[in-house]
């Protein structure tokens, strides 16, 4: 596949330090300073800042999520011990999908893409 000739110029003003730094990951890289600087500009995405409250909303969830998680240990051990567990499995059922939905909610809080969402 033929590439275009590289013609046009971008101006970036930088510190020495920034420039020396640049130059040492392209030297670490072993690459050229201008693939270098390119390289990080295709590959690099920017997310967009996460409202506090998201933050805040995602740390009450984790403690629901922590609490359902909890409740579903104590119904396993139940489970396992034997006990008369008539109505448990209905509220296993009930507190694992409340926790997949916590879980859910908090990645999308993150902005985590469904790939990325937390387990």
């Amino acid at each position: 596949m033929p590439h275009d000739k590289r013609t046009t110029n971008i101006i970036v003003r930088l510190t020495p330090k920034e420039k020396s730094l640049i130059e040492k990951k392209a030297a670490a890289a072993a690459m050229t300073l201008s693939d270098y600087i390119r390289h990080c500009v295709e590959r690099r995405t920017y997310s967009t800042p996460i409202p506090e409250i998201n933050r805040l909303t995602y740390h009450q969830l984790a403690k629901v999520g922590l609490s359902l998680s909890h409740a579903i240990d104590t119904i396993e051990a139940a489970k396992i011990s034997e006990q008369n567990l008539s109505s448990f499995e209905e509220v296993r059922r009930t507190t694992v999908d409340t926790l997949q939905v916590v879980r859910s909610v908090q990645s999308q809080l993150l902005g985590l893409k469904s790939s990325e969402e937390l387990s």
